[in-house]
């Protein structure tokens, strides 16, 4: 069959479907064969695929072979499609990228008629092997399928041409811009000639392709360059000439703009990659497209999510007010309360009144949100009393508010039917009011006390109770050992008026050591665990990120008159703003100094405050205290665990390849240590050491892991790591601290720009790496003894600080 023709006759049309030209980009993206067979399923038989000037891979040739289909073949994927496109007189088009799939209905229920001359249908995601609409874009599609002007809610606008289904003019499509990736100057150009009107099809969508795991979108310069000196000035331009850029132009950029913040400031962290040379050039040309937004765009955006924190350095960029401020869920623990406002340049002169009166912060503090290393706005966190807060910030008055949340697309204007009809409710509920007052005035018997009413009034009382207190303790729900299970020894022994809980799975090793202890145990996911759960007023968690309380933490499961204590599993010296920043954390436990510091100074990333972080020392630090001391003979080596690798390995265990690849310089290494005489210990993750423990088992170097690893530590000159918190550990048992990273990235420096003002050596290659070694076994290194655990009292002091009626 010729390029263009259809799906082999099995390809059938069901009756009702609709007739459109189906255009496949092929572009390295994704599996071909996915988007032809979900085709097929939809009888959607008008397939055109484009591929670049290499031509088909072998698995495609044979996907197109199997439906009958020749490729239109460009200098790139996409300009095939350019010009099959601009080749098409009437009727109607979809673009997909390879691995894109129609949603089941599709074909059917897309509508066929309206004045718009582009259908927008959703866009889903699969998500663990189902669909799942999660898309940045779902907002779009809040008030159901209508017909509607992009003037009037010019948010609805796309980021591409995914989802468009546009009715091709009979003297053909607009322009489709080369420097355009997206395929947007087509939709802009399309859309202002014909009347800027779109039709939202609510029903069955497009379920776009899995995003790439590594390197995820956005993480080179190149990407960067392509948005922000390709699409965004393209887009302008088509958008120009028809005059100034409509509304829904800007927030199309901008949509895109906070993906490209995304990549710098999400919890991927696409750009860790690129050098501090990308990263500024990056910065300078986001701070040039923003040049281009009018303020009142950026005020107006509601497109997608966005925090506060990230509108706040948008607006500033552009100009705009920034946000009033705004108060926090105040906590029933704590004496007083946080506000927060947003300034660029210097603090401005503040003075703060509660109640009426004049009063003086109990802390403050001054967060600098940078993009790309470049700080585009500063937030002052500032606590004070209970009570009603006003101030004069720069000499303006203003009163706080509760942060109403994120922006959502707004309701649309109701047709003149649905306002008739809310006309007459109002006017009916209105009638109503005013008869019952008649009656009550006329001297009617009040209505009989209702059940459901009574039940009302019961479920409102407050509850009396005389049982005890409840604190619920957890490391992970697989495994105990960590900083919840010696917190709990010492509380329950110091803290007899309180009821302490344990929560672990029952399957794991831990359940029958702690039973045998006197542990009271209760299993995540059991209704033991729930009720333990809901009464407790402290939760005192190793790892708030464990699957089992993620979840319950970020929602109505867990009130704002409990405590969520952090107890941490490993020293935070590494930038975790961005997830930290993003979780419920009321206490954050902190091992030493520099720790303390780097989180709660003034200008640091961290929303956290020396309100909500203590320096006691971790739980588990007091028995390793004990170990200070010991003669001291090896080395031990602490790659730390990655993400990308471990996802991996989860897909397929068998991967073992990559696993050589990423530890191949760490043995390396060892091995030369080997060679110098100094006897080398390798600490395995435990997240990889359980997905692969044969692999390790035949590693030639020996390796630690779990409860061994403290034993370790303490009998090392030298820890040498990139990015673990094991590091740290060996800092506090007195070994000297040396940072190498066989690959430099935007994480890793700056974990070693906060680990060298801590004391650390950085090494710049495995050759200094191993000459620091040798310099520490022979006494020319020392580390800094203010990190040396200090005493064994950790479990004392955060003991008494729970016990305080406020925190």
């Amino acid at each position: 069959m010729t390029s263009g023709t259809g799906f082999r006759e099995r390809a059938v049309i069901p009756a009702g479907a609709t007739r459109l030209r189906v255009v496949v980009v092929v572009d390295g993206g994704g599996d071909l064969e996915t988007t032809l067979i979900g085709l097929a399923d939809e009888g959607l038989n008008d397939v055109v695929v484009c591929v670049g000037a290499g031509g088909p891979t072998p698995a495609e040739a044979a996907a197109l072979a199997d439906y009958g289909l020749d490729p239109v073949v460009g200098e790139t994927a996409l300009d095939g499609a350019r010009r099959v496109l601009a080749g098409m007189r009437g009727g109607r088009v979809l673009v997909l990228r390879a691995g894109d799939v129609p949603e089941p209905g599709l074909a059917e229920e897309l509508p066929t008629s309206g004045r718009a001359a582009v259908a927008m249908v959703p866009l889903k995601r699969m998500v663990d092997g189902h669909v799942s609409d999660t898309h940045p874009l779902r907002g779009r599609f809040t008030h159901g399928a209508r017909d509607t002007s992009l003037l009037a809610e010019p948010h609805l606008f796309t980021l591409r041409l995914a989802g468009a289904v546009m009715n091709v003019p009979a003297g053909g499509l607009p322009a489709w811009d080369r420097a355009d990736d997206d395929g947007a100057t087509l939709l802009i150009r399309l859309l202002a000639a014909t009347g800027q009107r779109i039709r939202l099809h609510a029903g069955p969508g497009v379920i776009e392709r899995p995003r790439p795991e590594e390197p995820p979108p956005l993480s080179t310069l190149h990407e960067y360059l392509r948005v922000l000196e390709g699409d965004i000035p393209a887009w302008y331009a088509a958008a120009g000439e028809r005059g100034e850029p409509p509304g829904w132009v800007h927030q199309l950029v901008l949509a895109r703009l906070v993906e490209v913040t995304d990549a710098d400031r999400g919890l991927r962290f696409a750009a860790r990659l690129m050098s501090g040379v990308e990263r500024a050039r990056v910065a300078e040309l986001l701070l040039d497209a923003l040049g281009r937004v009018p303020a009142s765009q950026v005020e107006a955006y509601c497109a997608t999510p966005v925090a506060l924190n990230r509108l706040a350095a948008l607006l500033a960029a552009t100009g705009a007010r920034l946000p009033d401020p705004v108060l926090p869920s105040q906590r029933p623990f704590r004496a007083d309360r946080q506000v927060s406002y947003f300034f660029t340049g210097t603090p401005p002169e503040e003075q703060w009144f509660v109640d009426g009166a004049p009063v003086r912060p109990t802390s403050v503090k001054i967060v600098d949100h940078s993009y790309f290393d470049r700080v585009l706005v500063h937030e002052r966190l500032v606590w004070l009393p209970q009570g009603e807060v006003s101030a004069v910030i720069g000499g303006r008055e203003v009163v706080p508010a509760p942060y109403r949340g994120m922006r959502r697309p707004p309701a649309p204007p109701p047709p003149p039917a649905a306002r008739a009809r809310r006309a007459l409710t109002h006017r009916l509920g209105v009638l109503r009011r005013q008869a019952v007052k008649l009656a009550r005035h006329n001297g009617a018997a009040a209505a009989p006390r209702t059940q459901v009413a009574e039940r009302t009034a019961q479920a409102a009382a407050p509850a009396t109770t005389n049982a005890p207190r409840t604190w619920l303790y957890m490391d992970r729900h697989d495994s105990a050992g960590d900083n919840a299970e010696p917190l709990y020894r010492y509380a329950r022994v110091h803290a007899t008026g309180i009821r302490h809980v344990f929560a672990v799975d029952r399957s794991c090793a831990d359940w029958g050591r702690l039973q045998a202890d006197g542990f009271e145990l209760v299993a995540p996911g059991t209704a033991a665990f729930e009720t333990a759960w809901a009464q407790a007023d402290t939760l005192l968690l190793a790892d708030i990120g464990d699957p089992t309380i993620a979840g319950r933490l970020m929602s109505g499961s867990t009130r704002r008159d409990q405590r969520v204590v952090f107890l941490q599993h490993g020293v935070t010296m590494r930038h975790m703003w961005r997830w930290f920043n993003t979780r419920r954390i009321d206490v954050l436990i902190t091992a030493h100094r520099a720790e303390y510091t780097a989180i709660t100074a003034d200008h640091s990333p961290y929303l956290l405050t020396d309100r909500e972080v203590w320096l006691t020392g971790f739980p588990r630090h007091d028995a390793m205290h004990a170990l200070l001391g010991r003669q001291r003979d090896r080395v031990v080596l602490a790659p730390t665990w990655s993400p990308s690798l471990s996802r991996a390995l989860d897909r397929e265990h068998a991967r073992t390849d990559l696993l050589d690849a990423f530890y191949t310089p760490w043995v390396q290494l060892a091995e030369a240590l080997g060679e110098a005489g100094v006897g080398v210990v390798m600490f395995a993750h435990p997240k990889l050491a359980l997905t692969a423990p044969q692999w390790f088992d035949g590693l030639s170097v020996p390796t630690t892991t779990g409860t061994d690893v403290p034993e370790q530590l303490s009998r090392a000159w030298a820890v040498v790591s990139d990015r673990s918190s094991i590091l740290d550990d060996g800092m506090l048992l007195g070994a000297v601290a040396i940072v190498w990273s066989p690959v430099g990235t935007a994480d890793a420096d700056a974990y070693r720009r906060m680990h060298v003002q801590a004391g650390a050596v950085s090494a710049a290659s495995p050759g200094q790496a191993l000459a620091a070694a040798l310099d520490a076994r022979d006494g020319g290194l020392l580390p800094p003894s203010s990190l040396v655990i200090p005493d064994a009292g950790a479990c004392e002091r955060i003991l008494s600080r729970l016990l305080e009626e406020r925190i």
